[in-house]
Parts: structure tokens; C-alpha cells; sequence
């Protein structure tokens, strides 16, 4: 489910109906993320002997009456931070590139920029989480509002709703690549381990920081108006060209629902508005101005977006062939990003074998594209036998920033990512499930042969049913296959599949549109630690 927190607000900026050489789109800021990823970072209290304690700012202020006090720091303009602390031999000059990665380098300076925050988190008596903010950036949280925040329990952690954080609005000082300015960044508090995938020592007090803010306009180009939101990532609390994430969509079409918004867009891309193409050319520190340079006219847009044309791929296939994924056309293709690593990766590999039994051959054909780590070709020739994963498969090093890395080409950040193609070449739906293909196949290629569907559905094995007529994806998922994927198969307005189960006791669920639901036939409930699960026992 995606969470966001948003206040509707834009500034309409209306272009001439004519292309013009730039364009200048005004953007004003916006409390919450929209759907624009944006990073979370732990703030733990850094070791007593950490060099980099040097360079923090001394606070004052912090309440008497508050339990167990830890300090903590969130960077504003991090590279700032880093760039200082590599100067003062805090930091060697390979952790400063890594932290660098993702920001601008020509916006530092030797000069001291008061860019980092400080947090004071701890108890109160009755053993609620407390926290203060230096939201003036004084480094005296006398002045502060009490934030508190309730213990929870893990299953009531899981179900938070992110829109519940509190949320502070904190003073910074940046530099612009001139001149060191004042600024203020939404920042959200999450003192709650839920998904975090990291242990907190026992002796501190878990907490996230996210910055918890968009920025939005409009734009009239060729007589219809665009609107656009713009993120910097939650890398910092200024914009550049780095860290830029871009959605597109129609004024009127909230850009979760909008075609041209299904990934963002970033700095240097192109942007076609029905034939006119403008490059994303520029957006200054505090986001207040976005800059698009019109490039001509494109009838033919390559790129990652819906109703775009994909990108090349060249590789060798994990049978040393070479490949190129122009060499399809003519088929419907699923360009799929995964790895050995991700867990959900795996697990949707079952449903992927059977929706190649079902059209693979010549009128469509997959091609995964798996980012990994450091596996083998010998480690990873084993997994794909092992998984019996028959299709087309290339394999790469997830760690590769060149800018022909598929992963980098297509705009991967998550995994599993999928890309569906028609015989042209064009891309025509992302971030598909295998069931969803199989019906936008069936309304393109016709049914699949029914043989294939019916040694899938006939035997004796347990029929699982669930009715919703509406869904576009049905999956079920239990004990029985390790919580891996079985795709289900939509008839008669309801979704069915059977499976071969050993005798004994069963937990499933159903995932419904990637909502995981218990089967609404089935009153036998089982909990399983803070899940609860459909049951059932097969004699």
C-alpha cells in the first residue's frame, strides 16, 4: 500500500502554446513524499571515541525530566558534513566518495555551514518515548516542544500508518556553490523498528529520520497542462541535479494513477509532451524552479516510461551467448530485475515458470536481468538450473554505476522490477505481476492453450477459490511452498488454482494486488507471531 502525506497546493504556470527554447516551471513545497522514494536514515548515538564526535555541535537544554537522554544528529546537507569531516581526517577519502554518491560535490565549501540537526530522544515516567527537536537550529532544546510517542507492540508496529509520525518543520544553513543561505526542510520521526532491517543495541532507543517533503507545479505545453512532482530523494534538505526524482502526470490525474508517473523521472532525461521532447535541465537548491530546454520534436521517445520505447540491452546470456534485447521484437517481452538475494525475487520465480509454460515460445519471451552481488558464474548457472528457469537470463554486477548497466539504464531501485513490451519494442505496462501479464496476454495473444491451464487447475489437489472479480493479480502463498508465489487463474469472475498438498497442517493466505488476505471461506484462523493465517488440515 503506498502511504503518503500530501497537502494540494500548486502553482499554475501557464507556457505558450508553442515550444519554447526553456521553460521554467515555479514549484512550491509540499508536505509529505507523494510516491516519490525517499530515504530513511538511523540516527544511532555515535561511540564516544568516534572521530567524527569532534565535529559535532555541543547542545544545551535538554529537560531534566527526561529519562535515559541520547543525543542524536541528522545531516541536512550531509556531503557538506562529510566533505568537512574528510579535511579534518575524520573520514577517509573512499567513505567521502560513497557518502557523495548521491549529491552534487560543487556545493561544499571549507567554510563551517551549520547543516546538521541535533535530536534529543529518551523516557518519560511512565516509559513513553520522548523526543525533542532543535527545530531553530540553536543547539538548545529549552526552547522545544515535547514530542510523544507511545510504546507499541510489534503487531501493532507493523499496522502503524506512516501519516501518524510526528512531522517538524527544522532551520538549516546550506551552501549554494556561493554563498552559505538559510533554509527549512519537513522532517519526519519514526522511533519504531517495524521493517527496518537492522538491530538497535539494546541500550538505545530506535530512531528513523526521514525528510518528509515534495515540491509541485504546473506547466501548459502544447494547450494541455502537466503537473509535476519533484523530490529530492530524501538525500538532503536542498535539490540538485543528483538526487532530482521527477513524476509526470495530467493536471486533474493524481500521478499514482497517471501512465507517464509510473517511475521517476530524473535530471538529464526527457520529457515528450505529444511529440515535443524537453530535456530536465536544471532545478535550483531549495526547489523553488525547475528548468526544462526543448529539444525538438520526437514522435518516437526512447526511455523507461510507459508508451516509451525500451532501452537496449547488450549482454551474454548465462550460456555465454550474446544478447540484445532489440533482437526480440516481434514478441511481447517481460524484462524482469531481480536477484539471487531478494527474498520476493525468489519467491515470484515459480509464477514467472509458469506463465512462460503458458505463452513463452514465439509470440512473447522473458528476459531476467539478475543484479548480483558477488555470486559465481558456477553459483549462479546452479540457481538457475536448480529453479528451472527456462527463459533468457543475464546476469550483472549490481554494484556497477557505468551508465550501460541495465539496472542503471532501466532506473532500478527496487527489486523485483518488471517491464512489459509489446512486439514493437514499446513498453506498455511496469511493475507487472506474472498474473497480470497472463491477462493483458490473453487480451493480445488470445487464451493460453488450454492444456497448459487445465494441468494447472485439474487432479486432485486442493482447490483454492477466492471472488474478486476486480483484482488484477491473485496469488496464493502458505507453508505448502514456503511463502513462495502460486499464481491463480481468473474464471467465471472468480480466481482458482489447485495445489498438491502432503497430509498434515497447512497456513496460507491469498495476496490480493499485493494485499495479503485471509481466505474469506475458511473461519480456521492460526496466528503465527504477530500474523494471522487461513488454515488448513489435509488428512
Amino acid at each position: 500500500m503506498k502511504k503518503l502525506i500530501f497537502i494540494a497546493a500548486a502553482l499554475c504556470f501557464a507556457a505558450a502554446s508553442h515550444a519554447q527554447t526553456t521553460l521554467t516551471v515555479p514549484l512550491t513545497k509540499q508536505m509529505g513524499r507523494k510516491t516519490l522514494m525517499s530515504m530513511s536514515f538511523i540516527c544511532l548515538e555515535y561511540p564516544k571515541d568516534d572521530p567524527l564526535q569532534t565535529l559535532f555541535e555541543k547542545v544545551k537544554g535538554i529537560p531534566k525530566t527526561l529519562l535515559n537522554p541520547s543525543v542524536r544528529v541528522f545531516h541536512l546537507q550531509p556531503v557538506q558534513f562529510f566533505y568537512n569531516a574528510r579535511k579534518a581526517g575524520a573520514v577517509s577519502d573512499k567513505e567521502f566518495k560513497q557518502r557523495a554518491e548521491w549529491s552534487d560535490t560543487s556545493m561544499v565549501t571549507s567554510r563551517y555551514v551549520n547543516e546538521q540537526m541535533s535530536i534529543v530522544i529518551g523516557n518519560d515516567k511512565d516509559s513513553n518515548i520522548v523526543a525533542y527537536v532543535d527545530t531553530n537550529n540553536d543547539q538548545n532544546f529549552s526552547d522545544e516542544e515535547i514530542i510523544v510517542c507511545k510504546r507499541l507492540t510489534k503487531a501493532e508496529e507493523m499496522k502503524l500508518d506512516e501519516r501518524t509520525l510526528p512531522v517538524k518543520e527544522v532551520a538549516f544553513d546550506y551552501f549554494d556553490g556561493k554563498s552559505i543561505r538559510k533554509a527549512s526542510a519537513f522532517i519526519s520521526l519514526n522511533p519504531y523498528l517495524r521493517n527496518f532491517s537492522f538491530q538497535t543495541p539494546l541500550s538505545q532507543q530506535f530512531l528513523a529520520v526521514s525528510l518528509t517533503e515534495h515540491r509541485t507545479g504546473k506547466a501548459t505545453i502544447k494547450g494541455k497542462t502537466y503537473r509535476f512532482d519533484v523530490s529530492n530523494a530524501g538525500v538532503s534538505g536542498i535539490y540538485d541535479r543528483k538526487s532530482l526524482k521527477m513524476l509526470v502526470s495530467k493536471a486533474g490525474v493524481d500521478s499514482n494513477e497517471s501512465e507517464m508517473a509510473n517511475l521517476s523521472y530524473r535530471a538529464g532525461e526527457m520529457l515528450n509532451f505529444d511529440g515535443e521532447e524537453y530535456q530536465i535541465a536544471a532545478i535550483d537548491p531549495l526547489g523553488e524552479r525547475l528548468t526544462l530546454i526543448y529539444k525538438g520534436y520526437n514522435a518516437n521517445p526512447t526511455g523507461v516510461h510507459v508508451g516509451q520505447y525500451a532501452p537496449e540491452i547488450s549482454a551474454k546470456t548465462t550460456e555465454g551467448k550474446p544478447f540484445k534485447l532489440s533482437g526480440l521484437k516481434g514478441k511481447y517481452v517481460l524484462v524482469d530485475f531481480w536477484g539471487t538475494w531478494c527474498g520476493p525475487c525468489v519467491a515470484s520465480i515459480p509464477s514467472l515458470g509458469e506463465l512462460y509454460s503458458l505463452y513463452g515460445g514465439e509470440k512473447f519471451e522473458i528476459a531476467s536481468v539478475a543484479a548480483e552481488f558477488d555470486s559465481t558464474d558456477v553459483k549462479f548457472k546452479k540457481f538457475i538450473v536448480e529453479k528451472e528457469m527456462r527463459w533468457t537470463n543475464l546476469r550483472q554486477n549490481i554494484r556497477d554505476q557505468s551508465d550501460s548497466a541495465a539496472q542503471n539504464v532501466y532506473h532500478v531501485s527496487r527489486y523485483p522490477l518488471t517491464f512489459l513490451l509489446n512486439p514493437e519494442g514499446k513498453i506498455i505496462a511496469f511493475d507487472v505481476e506474472a498474473s497480470e501479464v497472463v491477462e493483458l496476454l490473453k487480451k493480445n495473444l488470445g487464451e493460453p492453450n488450454p492444456k497448459n491451464i487445465d494441468k494447472m487447475l485439474a487432479g486432485n489437489g486442493t482447490l483454492f477459490e477466492v471472488e474478486r472479480p476486480n483484482a488484477k493479480s491473485v496469488y496464493v502463498t502458505g507453508s505448502f511452498n514456503n511463502w513462495s508465489k502460486s499464481m491463480m487463474f481468473k474464471k467465471d469472475g472468480k480466481w482458482i488454482r489447485r495445489v498438491d498438498l502432503k497430509s498434515g497442517e497447512h497456513q496460507y493466505k491469498f495476496i490480493v494486488d499485493n494485499e495479503w488476505i485471509t481466505d474469506p471461506k475458511n473461519t480456521a484462523t492460526k496466528a503465527d507471531g504477530e500474523y494471522i493465517n487461513s488454515v488448513l488440515t489435509v488428512k
